[in-house]
């Protein structure tokens, strides 16, 4: 915040002073607001978000992008989406920060309604119980299967395929239940679920099996240069993916960011 402790404690207490209530108490366990500070804090924060939006209008006029943009997305989609436009746009505007969140969907999206990140970026499906939270779908994402480099084969029959260790994320995924159901694959099938992406492409590389991940073909090698995409007769299906954000909690840096992001080339 660069502002020192006592600063802020002095400013509190000429706020106190000026309204004629305490806002916060202190006890053995450490400071706590009042109910005069749950009062007031919802136009507090509407107040500053006003400032910071004017400040950000200043900065945007002058030319200049300042401040941190905080994201909530899972690796494989940031990896295949995201990372070449953040990089192009902070070439554009080297004073722009970014801080990247890896959680669960359910996780990020709490963070999003405590407004601890700005936006998030994730898969179907979104179980969003917020309605002040937008959910927006902005593309697809290609699910494809990929095995060692050292696999000398191009291509997998089904039936060939059937004959592998399969690697899949998740179980409840619903590429998972798809391919379990095309395939008519029963419980007691060799299948491993590695928990995430970057867990199946190191199986895979380590050739126990192959693995299906969610990403582009063209962007398979930035997860490792130790794996390949084997093509099957099986048409695996695209995946959506969605934007979820507040809109009254959007600045117009990261309104700016989003928009890049949408229709970056």
């Amino acid at each position: 915040m660069y502002i020192s402790q006592s600063a802020v404690s002095q400013n509190i207490k000429s706020l106190e002073n000026q309204l004629g209530v305490t806002l916060f108490k202190k006890s053995t366990k450490g400071i706590f607001p009042t109910n005069d500070a749950y009062l007031i804090y919802e136009d507090v924060k509407k107040a500053f978000n006003i400032l910071f939006n004017c400040e950000d209008k200043i900065n945007i006029n002058k030319g200049k992008h300042i401040g941190v943009i905080n994201i909530g997305i899972q690796s494989f989609l940031f990896n295949s989406f995201l990372v070449d436009k953040m990089i192009s746009y902070q070439k554009k505007y080297p004073m722009i920060r970014f801080n990247i969140i890896n959680k669960s969907t359910t996780n990020m999206l709490q963070m999003l309604s405590d407004e601890n990140v700005d936006f998030v970026l994730d898969c179907f499906p979104i179980n969003n119980k917020n309605s002040s939270i937008i959910v927006e779908k902005i593309g697809s994402i290609e699910n494809n299967f990929i095995t060692s480099i050292n696999d000398n084969r191009e291509y997998l029959s089904e039936d060939k395929l059937k004959t592998d260790k399969l690697i899949f994320p998740t179980k409840d995924s619903n590429i998972y239940l798809e391919i379990k159901s095309h395939l008519n694959i029963t419980d007691d099938y060799p299948i491993v679920f590695a928990g995430t992406t970057e867990n199946v492409v190191n199986l895979v590389s380590k050739e126990i099996g192959i693995g299906n991940i969610m990403c582009n073909k063209d962007k398979i090698k930035m997860f490792s240069d130790k794996i390949k995409v084997i093509n099957t007769n099986f048409n695996l299906p695209k995946t959506d993916f969605f934007i979820c954000y507040k809109p009254s909690q959007l600045n117009l840096q990261v309104k700016d960011f989003i928009n890049f992001i949408l229709y970056y080339k």
